[in-house]
């Protein structure tokens, strides 16, 4: 059946959450992410950050927690089963940090037609309860093979994020000095084992069936459990942050999820310098498999560099 294009630019209800330190720790270790900035408070604070920082896509727990309305509206008709996550991006105003009290606020800003499928676009603004901007997600859903014969799209006006504003942090940022136009950024290798699918599915909240039931998988036309998009970009952003040297630095992280990966296989990250303006830096950054099939492509991340 196809989606419900009526709901496009429908807000749902805020969801409100409290970042934790324990949370903190579990998603960074679900993404393979070692830094002591993460993990020991006095690390985080020798650093600049008033309390241990979120790695750059653990907003997705929020994004999940209040696109759980959307994705459960029972007017929309969206079989979750039929589901893969095709983008993700996220802007960010500052990190996520513990103690935080915020609000996230999901809406529907697209249902687009292609071919056989359909592409849905949420986003969530995240705000702390006293309405500071922290944060934006926007996910590309398709639903596989549920659009209509001659369907057409339906687009919400955009509603841009506010701009960033300054950040704690900076004790080991990369300087601009330095930095040129096709640097390397260096390279990733991460193993995917099915128990790294389990633990992220636990940290993150979304268990999707197809990422730990291969019968559930081949069910819907997979060739089994495939891993998360959003795990593979957790591993692409450790590589992104280790090289700017602090989270804070981060304004802008995107990723197309163009191929699956399986447990068994090894995802290869890599990436370089793209941009260079002043103190702002543009990197471009994929994601292979051990045949050199991009898991991930169109990554890019904007970082503040320090002078």
């Amino acid at each position: 059946m196809p989606l419900n294009q009526s709901l496009v630019g429908k807000e749902y209800p805020p969801i409100r959450y409290e970042v934790g330190r324990e949370k903190l720790r579990e998603f960074a270790v679900a993404v393979g992410e070692t830094d002591p900035v993460y993990h020991d408070e006095q690390a985080a604070k020798a650093a600049g950050h008033p309390d241990l920082p979120a790695v750059p896509t653990f907003p997705i727990v929020l994004s999940f927690r209040a696109g759980a309305a959307v994705t459960g509206d029972p007017e929309l008709g969206l079989d979750y089963s039929r589901v893969v996550h095709g983008e993700q991006a996220f802007t960010y105003q500052r990190p996520l940090r513990a103690g935080d009290r915020l609000l996230a606020v999901a809406r529907v800003a697209a249902i687009e037609t292609k071919g056989r499928h359909e592409l849905m676009t949420t986003v969530t603004d995240v705000t702390t309860e006293d309405g500071e901007p922290v944060c934006q997600a926007g996910g590309l859903l398709i639903s596989r093979g549920t659009a209509a014969e001659g369907g057409g799209s339906s687009v919400a006006p955009a509603q841009a994020p506010p701009p960033a504003t300054a950040t704690a942090g900076q004790g080991a940022r990369r300087s601009a000095a330095g930095v040129a136009v096709g640097d390397d950024i260096g390279e990733l290798r991460e193993p995917i084992d099915r128990l790294d699918l389990i633990r992220y599915a636990g940290a993150s909240g979304d268990f999707n069936v197809i990422h730990w039931n291969d019968e559930a998988a081949t069910a819907v036309g997979l060739p089994g459990v495939i891993a998360h998009g959003m795990y593979s970009m957790g591993v692409a952003a450790r590589l992104v942050t280790g090289w700017a040297g602090d989270p804070a630095a981060l304004r802008r992280l995107r990723v197309r999820f163009s191929a699956m990966i399986r447990p068994g296989q090894t995802l290869r990250v890599g990436g370089e310098v793209a941009e260079l303006d002043g103190g702002r830096a543009g990197l471009r950054f994929w994601g292979e498999d051990e045949q050199g099939n991009r898991v991930l492509s169109k990554g890019e991340a904007e970082l503040e560099l320090a002078e």
